[in-house]
């Protein structure tokens, strides 16, 4: 069926219209439905009401009975027939229960005494009720005396030791309640009842009260009269079908009103569509925008449309100049990599393969080793750049001692700098120092002053590198400040600087090599610090960065104290090592580098094995453990190491280096840890300080 969308709009109406047909009808009967269930849930409701009421307030007075008739000094007074004692004792119950009647009667059925209220009849027990009681020993039972209904609780009089009323009574006792219009005031007081009294006729029920009723007999099952309450039933469901009844005119109404002006609203705006889709054309489009509502709105999408198709041809444009980035960072990576790794290979050639002095194979080892060096600082920077990419990298905020912290880096890198170059490095002193010891990442600030410093002396010929801080105690910051009189960065790079995978190319930079990678890690430390970095630079003149972090003072952690490390002497022939470590040649450069030691070594290649030696060899003085091996990790090794030999040493040796490395290292249990390549004095420092420590504990 070949149906314009108009028309299919009016045949969906029609339908659907049907469909809200059945609906109403289907609601409208629910309605009255409803109305009759909702009427016996609420009478339902009030009955369980009455009757928990009536049973919680008849109980109280049942207890009462049963109690008071289990009494020595009422089987005395039945004999004695104390008319005080029955005064004070007994008879008081009328205005403490709030009763109407009290009354003791002797064993022949005849009146001892009674107390009432009102001047109510005090004998109104029948005398043929007193067999019954005495077989019975307890009943309750509705009495009517004249025009009053009473409830009537009645037991027998025995001793105390008599719990189970075995032995013959001493006598009768009744308390009675009248059901009178006090009482009646008081049930709708406590309930939700609107009316409450007795009547002696058919109950008659409507639906505009909900009302309950309790048949009343006397102690023979005759009946007396019906308690009846009732309240009124609120719920009007009338007012829910008369608007029922107003939507569905409402709704023909509506129906007809809405087939009038579909084709005035729907079809001209649908033709103007179906126009601009088949044309695209502009002046169709500004017509359907004056159209107000949904038709105007996606006229306003048409113009969108055809702005967006303009925003993803620059986009395009724009990824294409950022893959044409990302390759030349990628060449200038492959030219960085093999740039050190053509040293190594081609000194490394040079000393198997001709004859060298001692001179030239010292000359060749230290190119390999500078080279080796800095193939390690490309791979940190480049896993310390994928970090950040992937938000993996947090800070570690600490108490530091900040002017130390300073000058500690700022010696570091005295002592790298090439002495052909004819540079002063200079330490500005602080205008104003901070107060006490601040909270910041250590790590990652000295890594960022590092990565400046470094990168001024690296593109200073000659001149001055000067690095310096100033406290803000108003702004609560702390600037630092490194400049350099190099070859300046022209204007248009200023913003380029910091960009990751950007290196403003020039002859210097071409010499001096590098991923230009530093100061796009430094930004990133100062941003993850809260901070904020700014650059000033001239051609020929040289450049001035500047980098601001908050300053947050610590009163309560001390300032850190850095001791040297002190070597004693060994006894080396006393020690034994277990080297875990799978890979042959790291475990060959183990032994070589610690060869000049008198150890026993015993080596794992695997922390499942390591773990084994350990159970099997308690003379082991220290453990050097791989943290990536087969079977066991480090990580897992140490999980069963430390139980049996908790204060060995245990030395983790990874590739890993960052901060969070460290953390987990530490977390794990390893008493210290070294990277990567492996520094021969840094860990014959290492084994020698933890020996010396491990043998002063054991003496």
């Amino acid at each position: 069926m070949n149906l314009s969308t108009y028309k299919k709009s009016i045949l969906l109406i029609s339908i659907s219209s049907c469909f809200f047909l059945i609906l109403f009808f289907t609601l409208y009967i629910y309605t009255i439905w409803q109305e009759k269930k909702d009427f016996q849930i609420t009478t339902s409701d009030f009955q369980k009401e009455i009757e928990s009421l009536l049973k919680s307030n008849w109980q109280s007075y049942e207890n009462q009975v049963n109690d008071m008739s289990f009494w020595d000094d009422f089987v005395k007074y039945t004999h004695e027939k104390d008319k005080k004692w029955f005064d004070f004792y007994v008879g008081t119950a009328i205005d403490v229960y709030k009763l109407d009647l009290v009354s003791v009667y002797d064993l022949k059925g005849n009146l001892i005494d009674a107390n009432t209220s009102n001047n109510y009849n005090p004998d109104i027990i029948p005398k043929d009720f007193f067999s019954l009681l005495y077989q019975k020993k307890y009943l309750t039972f509705f009495i009517k005396n004249g025009n009053r209904v009473y409830k009537v609780y009645g037991a027998t009089i025995h001793p105390s030791n008599d719990p189970k009323k075995i032995q013959k009574p001493a006598g009768y006792f009744f308390m009675a309640l009248c059901l009178d219009d006090v009482y009646f005031k008081k049930m709708q007081h406590i309930s939700s009842a609107q009316n409450c009294s007795i009547t002696f006729g058919k109950v008659q029920s409507d639906s505009k009260n909900v009302s309950f009723s309790k048949e009343l007999t006397d102690w023979k099952g005759n009946f007396i009269g019906n308690f009846y309450f009732n309240k009124k039933y609120h719920k009007d469901f009338t007012t829910s079908k008369i608007i029922l009844q107003i939507i569905i005119v409402a709704f023909i109404i509506n129906l007809l009103v809405f087939f009038y002006f579909s084709r005035k609203w729907f079809y001209t705006p649908l033709q103007l569509i179906t126009n601009i889709l088949e044309s695209g054309n502009n002046s169709k489009i500004r017509e359907l925008q004056k159209i107000s509502g949904e038709f105007g709105h996606i006229g306003d999408l048409f113009e969108d449309n055809n702005n967006q198709k303009s925003r993803l041809i620059n986009a395009k444009l724009d990824a294409e100049k950022s893959d044409k980035l990302k390759s030349a960072f990628l060449a200038n990576l492959s030219h960085e990599i093999r740039t050190p790794i053509n040293a190594i290979n081609g000194f490394s050639e040079l000393l198997l393969n001709t004859k060298t002095n001692t001179e030239e194979k010292k000359e060749y080892l230290n190119v390999i080793n500078k080279s080796g060096q800095n193939l390690i600082n490309i791979i940190d920077d480049l896993i310390e750049m994928s970090k950040i990419e992937s938000n993996l990298i947090a800070p570690n905020y600490t108490a530091i001692d900040l002017e130390a912290s300073v000058k500690e880096v700022f010696e570091s890198i005295k002592v790298t700098i090439d002495p052909d170059k004819k540079i002063e490095l200079q330490l500005i002193p602080s205008e104003q120092k901070p107060l006490h010891d601040i909270i910041t990442d250590e790590t990652k600030l000295k890594q960022i002053i590092t990565n400046l410093v470094t990168n001024a002396i690296k593109f200073t010929e000659k001149g001055t590198v000067t690095l310096g801080y100033n406290v803000n105690e108003a702004l609560q910051t702390i600037q630092f400040y490194v400049n350099d009189t190099g070859i300046g960065i022209n204007e248009e790079n200023l913003d380029k600087i910091f960009e990751r995978f950007r290196r403003i190319e020039s002859d210097l930079s071409i010499k001096v090599g590098g991923l230009g990678l530093g100061l796009s890690i430094s930004k990133a430390y100062i941003e993850l610090l809260e901070g904020t970095i700014t650059l000033e630079s001239k051609i020929g003149e040289g450049s001035r960065f500047y980098f601001t972090i908050p300053l947050l003072y610590e009163l309560n952690v001390p300032k850190k104290t850095r001791k040297a490390k002190e070597i004693k002497a060994l006894n080396d022939a006393k020690h034994t090592i277990l080297i875990a470590e799978d890979d042959n040649i790291n475990f060959l450069l183990f032994q070589k580098i610690i060869a000049d030691f008198n150890y026993t070594i015993i080596r794992a290649k695997d922390g499942l094995e390591a773990v084994t030696i350990c159970k099997n060899n308690p003379e082991i003085n220290l453990i050097l453990m791989d943290i990536k091996m087969p079977i066991l990790s480090g990580f897992e090794a140490i999980l069963q190491i430390r139980p049996i030999y908790p204060k060995i040493p245990i030395i983790a040796q990874t590739a890993y280096s960052s901060e969070e490395d460290k953390i987990k290292i530490e977390k794990a249990g390893f008493t210290d840890y070294i990277s990567k390549p492996l520094n021969r004095t840094k860990l014959n420092t290492m084994i020698n300080n933890y020996l010396n420590m491990n043998s002063s504990t054991n003496e």
